[in-house]
């Protein structure tokens, strides 16, 4: 017989029909393929930990223990791109100091200056 002629059952057909709606029911997992998707996925709750007092070195030591190999660097770069983004707040009051460098400003003493700037002029 044909292929193209093949006869089913419509015991046949239900069969198909129940397999086919039992794989609805088992959706796979959507797999994700790069660090910085799974990064904006976890940034809210990693600013979240940031904000308790947990530091990047913290965060990034349970990340490698549950096998997600990053770096601290690597994990910046990524937590900065997702607020340039995203436009993401830390929860960091406005007037809080960064976490990262706290510049003080201070006062040069002009009289030990080495270098003392003269008028512009057209000479070279």
């Amino acid at each position: 017989m044909d292929k193209d002629q093949e006869v089913y059952t419509e015991e046949y057909v239900n069969r198909l029909s129940s397999r086919l709606k039992e794989m609805e029911k088992h959706v796979p997992a959507k797999k994700i393929t790069s660090k910085s998707a799974v990064v904006k996925m976890l940034a809210d709750e990693i600013f979240a930990l940031r904000d308790k007092g947990y530091t990047l070195k913290q965060i990034v030591e349970v990340l490698n223990e549950e096998g997600f190999d990053i770096t601290i660097s690597t994990l910046t770069n990524y937590l900065r791109q997702y607020k340039k983004a995203y436009g993401k707040d830390t929860g960091r009051a406005a007037d809080d100091k960064p976490r990262l460098m706290q510049f003080q400003k201070y006062e040069v003493d002009k009289s030990k200056a080495t270098f003392v700037p003269k008028e512009d002029t057209i000479e070279i």
